[in-house]
């Protein structure tokens, strides 16, 4: 990987080709390198190679996979930019990955996970913002996301999960 400081991955398998796809922040050099494995060779060896390298905010520190397939137009990635306070996120046009937008969140992010929203095709993520004390929720469906709120949290959230903790379908929140 030719990043500086590789922090965090997430694996996916963009091509849809069984193989592993990998993107990597590399908080050191304020970008993300894809790396993609591929069969080769007579006995089908899967190597990887780092396919692309594109622009991340100011010191990347964590990135979650949607799951984005080829043919499945929208966001691929997502990106917590530590620095710059934003979430970057990335589509996958069948051949390459592409930066779509960098969307505003708290101070010092730090981390981010999905839920379902309940309402069909759409997503949601919440990203722990360390700086300001709260967390971001993102919504949206196909190539874009919107901030939905933030919501006050413990000092300096640093991981979080969404769990139904009720006999509701509606997530909470564990931060």
């Amino acid at each position: 990987v030719s990043g500086e400081v590789p922090v965090g991955d997430a694996p996916s398998d963009l091509a849809a080709n069984d193989t592993l796809d990998v993107l990597v922040t590399n908080k050191g050099s304020d970008d993300v390198t894809l790396v993609s494995g591929s069969y080769s060779g007579p006995n089908d060896t899967l190597e990887f190679r780092a396919t692309q390298t594109l622009p991340a905010g100011n010191s990347p520190a964590a990135v979650i996979s949607t799951g984005a397939r080829p043919g499945n137009e929208g966001i691929a990635y997502l990106v917590v930019n530590e620095g710059s306070n934003t979430v970057t996120t990335y589509g996958w046009d069948g051949d390459q990955l592409g930066v779509l937008e960098s969307i505003r969140v708290g101070d010092r992010p730090t981390a981010i996970s999905s839920f379902r929203t309940g309402v069909k095709g759409t997503s949601g993520y919440v990203v722990t913002n360390g700086g300001s004390n709260d967390v971001s929720i993102l919504t949206g469906s196909g190539g874009s996301l919107d901030p939905a709120g933030r919501f006050k949290a413990g000092s300096s959230p640093t991981a979080i999960t969404p769990l139904t903790f009720s006999d509701y379908f509606s997530p909470d929140l564990a931060v």
